[in-house]
Protein backbone atom coordinates (compact mmCIF):
# COMPACT_ATOMS: atom_id res chain seq x y z
CA UNK A 1 0.00 0.00 0.00
CA UNK A 2 1.39 3.36 -1.04
CA UNK A 3 1.32 6.73 0.65
CA UNK A 4 -1.72 7.89 -1.31
CA UNK A 5 -3.84 5.00 -0.04
CA UNK A 6 -2.82 5.69 3.56
CA UNK A 7 -3.93 9.35 3.45
CA UNK A 8 -7.24 8.96 1.64
CA UNK A 9 -10.27 10.17 3.54
CA UNK A 10 -13.18 7.68 3.95
CA UNK A 11 -15.20 9.08 1.02
CA UNK A 12 -12.24 10.06 -1.18
CA UNK A 13 -11.28 8.22 -4.39
CA UNK A 14 -8.23 8.41 -6.65
CA UNK A 15 -9.11 9.71 -10.12
CA UNK A 16 -5.67 9.80 -11.74
CA UNK A 17 -2.10 8.74 -11.02
CA UNK A 18 1.10 9.61 -12.79
CA UNK A 19 4.82 9.58 -12.15
CA UNK A 20 8.03 10.75 -13.73
CA UNK A 21 8.18 9.74 -17.38
CA UNK A 22 10.49 6.99 -18.62
CA UNK A 23 12.40 9.64 -20.58
CA UNK A 24 14.39 10.21 -17.38
CA UNK A 25 16.25 6.96 -18.14
CA UNK A 26 17.57 8.26 -21.47
CA UNK A 27 20.74 10.01 -20.16
CA UNK A 28 21.92 6.78 -18.54
CA UNK A 29 21.04 4.75 -21.62
CA UNK A 30 22.89 7.23 -23.82
CA UNK A 31 26.13 6.50 -21.94
CA UNK A 32 25.77 2.83 -22.83
CA UNK A 33 26.03 3.60 -26.56
CA UNK A 34 29.60 4.99 -26.53
CA UNK A 35 30.61 2.33 -23.98
CA UNK A 36 29.45 -0.42 -26.34
CA UNK A 37 31.09 1.22 -29.35
CA UNK A 38 34.42 1.65 -27.60
CA UNK A 39 34.31 -1.88 -26.23
CA UNK A 40 33.56 -3.54 -29.58
CA UNK A 41 35.67 -1.31 -31.82
CA UNK A 42 38.59 0.04 -29.79
CA UNK A 43 39.35 -2.39 -26.96
CA UNK A 44 42.03 -4.83 -28.15
CA UNK A 45 40.83 -8.37 -28.93
CA UNK A 46 43.32 -9.84 -26.47
CA UNK A 47 41.26 -8.28 -23.68
CA UNK A 48 44.07 -6.28 -22.13
CA UNK A 49 43.13 -3.73 -19.52
CA UNK A 50 44.20 -0.51 -21.20
CA UNK A 51 43.05 3.06 -21.46
CA UNK A 52 40.07 2.15 -23.67
CA UNK A 53 38.85 -0.48 -21.24
CA UNK A 54 39.15 2.03 -18.37
CA UNK A 55 37.03 4.48 -20.38
CA UNK A 56 34.42 1.77 -20.99
CA UNK A 57 34.26 1.03 -17.25
CA UNK A 58 33.91 4.74 -16.43
CA UNK A 59 31.07 5.09 -18.94
CA UNK A 60 29.37 1.99 -17.52
CA UNK A 61 29.72 3.35 -13.99
CA UNK A 62 28.23 6.69 -15.06
CA UNK A 63 25.37 4.92 -16.84
CA UNK A 64 24.69 2.76 -13.78
CA UNK A 65 24.57 5.83 -11.52
CA UNK A 66 22.22 7.76 -13.83
CA UNK A 67 19.93 4.77 -14.37
CA UNK A 68 19.81 4.02 -10.63
CA UNK A 69 18.96 7.66 -9.86
CA UNK A 70 16.17 7.72 -12.47
CA UNK A 71 14.73 4.47 -11.10
CA UNK A 72 15.00 5.68 -7.49
CA UNK A 73 13.29 9.00 -8.28
CA UNK A 74 10.38 7.12 -9.89
CA UNK A 75 10.26 4.59 -7.05
CA UNK A 76 10.04 7.14 -4.22
CA UNK A 77 7.55 9.47 -5.92
CA UNK A 78 3.76 9.30 -5.92
CA UNK A 79 1.62 11.82 -7.79
CA UNK A 80 -2.14 11.46 -7.63
CA UNK A 81 -5.34 13.40 -8.12
CA UNK A 82 -8.30 12.44 -6.01
CA UNK A 83 -11.80 13.83 -6.19
CA UNK A 84 -10.75 16.33 -3.47
CA UNK A 85 -7.03 17.16 -3.83
CA UNK A 86 -3.72 16.85 -5.62
CA UNK A 87 -1.15 14.74 -3.75
CA UNK A 88 2.60 14.79 -4.37
CA UNK A 89 4.90 12.62 -2.24
CA UNK A 90 8.59 11.95 -2.53
CA UNK A 91 11.08 10.31 -0.22
CA UNK A 92 11.86 6.88 1.12
CA UNK A 93 13.03 7.23 4.71
CA UNK A 94 12.41 10.95 5.08
CA UNK A 95 9.31 12.15 3.28
CA UNK A 96 8.31 15.39 1.56
CA UNK A 97 4.65 15.84 0.71
CA UNK A 98 2.56 18.53 -0.90
CA UNK A 99 -1.20 18.32 -0.92
CA UNK A 100 -3.52 20.93 -2.33
CA UNK A 101 -7.32 20.89 -2.26
CA UNK A 102 -8.82 21.13 -5.73
CA UNK A 103 -10.98 24.03 -4.54
CA UNK A 104 -7.82 26.08 -3.81
CA UNK A 105 -6.22 25.62 -7.24
CA UNK A 106 -6.21 28.90 -9.10
CA UNK A 107 -4.06 28.09 -12.13
CA UNK A 108 -2.35 25.10 -13.69
CA UNK A 109 0.34 25.53 -16.32
CA UNK A 110 1.71 22.77 -18.54
CA UNK A 111 4.88 23.20 -20.57
CA UNK A 112 6.03 20.62 -23.09
CA UNK A 113 8.95 20.61 -25.49
CA UNK A 114 8.65 19.08 -28.93
CA UNK A 115 9.95 15.77 -27.56
CA UNK A 116 7.55 16.15 -24.64
CA UNK A 117 4.63 16.42 -27.03
CA UNK A 118 5.83 13.41 -29.03
CA UNK A 119 6.46 11.20 -25.99
CA UNK A 120 3.70 12.66 -23.77
CA UNK A 121 5.67 14.21 -20.91
CA UNK A 122 6.14 17.70 -19.56
CA UNK A 123 6.37 20.05 -16.59
CA UNK A 124 3.29 21.02 -14.61
CA UNK A 125 3.00 24.05 -12.34
CA UNK A 126 -0.02 23.93 -10.01
CA UNK A 127 -0.70 27.32 -8.40
CA UNK A 128 -3.07 27.77 -5.53
CA UNK A 129 -4.83 30.80 -4.15
CA UNK A 130 -2.32 32.97 -2.38
CA UNK A 131 1.32 32.11 -2.98
CA UNK A 132 1.19 28.34 -2.52
CA UNK A 133 1.55 25.71 -5.16
CA UNK A 134 3.23 22.57 -6.39
CA UNK A 135 5.76 23.97 -8.82
CA UNK A 136 7.47 22.61 -11.93
CA UNK A 137 10.66 21.86 -10.00
CA UNK A 138 8.71 19.02 -8.39
CA UNK A 139 6.40 18.06 -11.24
CA UNK A 140 9.02 17.96 -13.98
CA UNK A 141 9.01 15.44 -16.82
CA UNK A 142 5.84 13.78 -15.59
CA UNK A 143 3.94 11.39 -17.82
CA UNK A 144 0.63 12.53 -19.34
CA UNK A 145 0.73 16.18 -18.20
CA UNK A 146 -2.34 17.23 -20.22
CA UNK A 147 -4.38 14.39 -18.77
CA UNK A 148 -3.12 15.46 -15.34
CA UNK A 149 -4.31 19.02 -16.00
CA UNK A 150 -7.67 17.82 -17.30
CA UNK A 151 -8.29 15.78 -14.15
CA UNK A 152 -7.36 18.72 -11.91
CA UNK A 153 -9.55 21.15 -13.83
CA UNK A 154 -12.49 18.71 -13.86
CA UNK A 155 -12.47 18.73 -10.06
Amino acid sequence: MGYVETVLQPDETVRFRTNFHWIGFVPGLMLLVPAAFIYWKLVPANGGFGLWMMLVLLLLAGAAILLAKAWYDRFITEIAITDKRVIYKTGFISRDTDEMPLSKIENIEVSQSILGRIFNYGNVDVRGTGSGGIGPEKLHRIAAPLEFRNHVMAG
